[in-house]
């Protein structure tokens, strides 16, 4: 019997129904890594600094669930860069591959917040995660660390020396997942790089916003969620494409084969 593609559509805004399970989910063993590639930064909002950044966060919160985590990333030779180090450590993820990189200073963003509560992003570049560049044998410490799965974003993404360091990374890793969290800010992307992001992704995640924005990119209408869902992920290869959509939750489009 020949194989044919399909997809299963799961809305996480209906609390009763589950998500399809995944190669890295609750309840399995817990001891591969799961390495997040790219920005360090200080996000300075109104009320304080906080050490963030998209792969940071995702690192943390796997660390909390149980799987080991790392973060792949670069830190100035500053007290900002002491200080992020710090709060790596404080909060259990792996700093192993976090360079410190003398040409350039810590990441940071000056956040600011509309009346509703939403963010807005001044980025200071260059920063010292666009400068990660890992040696050969670090490439190798981290293939042989047998990772389930990389988180890659899109900021960090527009350096040549990230891009060819992740690169690298994934191609000494072949069997791990590739989660794209797209996860735009204004002025730091371009839709070439997307695009090529999109293509090399095994899983995506993205928002509403965001949704909109890809369906520009692969000519892609937006009128049924699901079918944008099922169409982007059978276009470009992936596994699976999340969008999140705040308050009402996410929808989830999984491809399978039968």
């Amino acid at each position: 019997m020949g194989s044919r593609q399909g997809a299963q559509i799961v809305d996480r805004s209906e609390p009763n129904r589950a998500a399809p399970a995944d190669s890295v989910r609750a309840g399995q063993a817990r001891d591969r890594l799961i390495g997040a590639i790219g920005e360090l930064l200080w996000d300075e909002l109104p009320g304080g600094s906080y050490v963030g950044g998209a792969p940071l966060n995702v690192a943390t919160h796997m660390h909390r669930l149980g799987w080991p985590a790392a973060l792949i990333s670069a830190v100035g030779a500053d007290q900002a860069g002491d200080r992020a180090m710090a709060e790596i450590a404080r909060l259990g993820v792996d700093a192993t591959w976090v360079q410190m990189r003398a040409g350039a200073p810590t990441g940071t963003a000056i956040v600011t917040l509309d009346p509703v509560g939403s963010p807005s992003f001044a980025i200071a570049r260059p920063a010292a995660y666009d400068l990660l560049d890992l040696s050969s044998s670090s490439i190798l410490a981290i293939a042989d660390s047998s990772p389930a799965a990389f988180v890659i974003g899109t900021l960090a993404q527009q350096s040549a020396t990230v891009r060819a360091t992740t690169t690298r990374i994934l191609e000494g890793s072949p069997q791990a997942i590739r989660l794209y969290d797209v996860n735009l800010r204004d002025g730091c992307w371009d839709g070439t790089l997307v695009n090529d992001l999109l293509e090399r992704a095994t899983v995506i995640k993205l928002n509403a916003v965001e949704a909109s924005e890809i369906s520009k990119l692969r000519a892609l209408p937006l009128d049924d969620l699901s079918t944008f869902l099922r169409e982007l992920a059978a276009q470009v290869g992936a596994r699976s494409v999340c969008v999140t959509r705040g308050a009402h939750g996410a929808v989830v489009a999984r491809r399978y084969r039968r």
